[in-house]
């Protein structure tokens, strides 16, 4: 079980630049900012008398960094952006929750994550999202602290294995990351809706429609709930993607 800790400044200071020196080879000239992206939130509300800054601003800046730094490594793949949509299906493998969650497991980040008492029950059971941010909050700081150059090296020269392991492999969660787009968009969540059943009771096809705000986006079929489900997801989510959102 992954245990988040609660570091007091000197100790946590000490210890994170120590460890973010030996895993990314890079020395934060600005250590602040190296210690606010591993500050949760939760932690500034609870000392709302101590100077502290959360991880949240460089969440926003790693987020899209990160974008850039992906997206300029899938064209260099051509094997995976022959085409715009397969460019963008593959850039939301390599940034969706699970993958960043992955990232950040990697580089050992929650034990270095800052967060409140009252805050870190919950966070022992729901990190994922939590350390998928702290690690988009860290190659922001990354970036403020140095250039674009020397964060994309970095994160290349870390992440490179796992950006083409994570490729390699074609189960994307759709439903993951549409709830992930719902979530981000304060959106419903999706509905799915087994509209059809058909074939021999050894051999059934399933038809699940899925709606999002009231509005039917697709339609996908499988030889069981959940694999039409999937395919349901997947066919919307590659319509959001071309789109630009969910139309009214």
């Amino acid at each position: 079980m992954t245990i988040l800790k609660i570091y007091n400044d000197n100790e946590f200071k000490s210890n994170i630049h120590t460890h973010i020196k030996n895993v990314m080879n890079y020395e934060f000239k600005d250590p602040n900012l190296c210690v606010e992206a591993l500050t949760h939130s939760s932690l500034k509300n609870e000392l709302i008398y101590a100077d502290i800054l959360d991880n949240e601003k460089l969440e926003f800046i790693g987020d899209a960094v990160l974008d850039l730094i992906v997206s300029n490594f899938l064209l260099a793949q051509n094997e995976y952006s022959k085409t715009e949509g397969e460019l963008t299906i593959n850039r939301a493998k390599l940034v969706n929750e699970e993958s960043l969650y992955k990232f950040a497991m990697h580089i050992s980040l929650d034990y270095y994550l800052r967060v409140s008492n009252s805050a870190k029950k919950m966070l022992i059971h729901q990190n994922s999202g939590v350390l998928a941010d702290a690690f988009e909050a860290l190659v922001g700081a990354l970036f403020l602290d140095s250039d674009f150059k020397t964060t994309n090296r970095i994160v290349l020269n870390i992440f490179e294995d796992k950006f083409l392991s994570i490729l390699c492999n074609n189960d994307l969660n759709y439903k993951g990351l549409l709830n992930e787009y719902v979530t981000k968009n304060k959106l419903s969540h999706p509905n799915y809706e087994i509209i059809d059943i058909s074939g021999p009771d050894h051999d059934r096809i399933y038809t699940s429609r899925l709606s999002i705000e009231g509005k039917i986006l697709s339609m996908g079929k499988g030889n069981s709930i959940k694999k039409a489900e999937q395919e349901s997801a997947k066919y919307a989510f590659e319509r959001i993607e071309a789109e630009g959102h969910v139309k009214n």
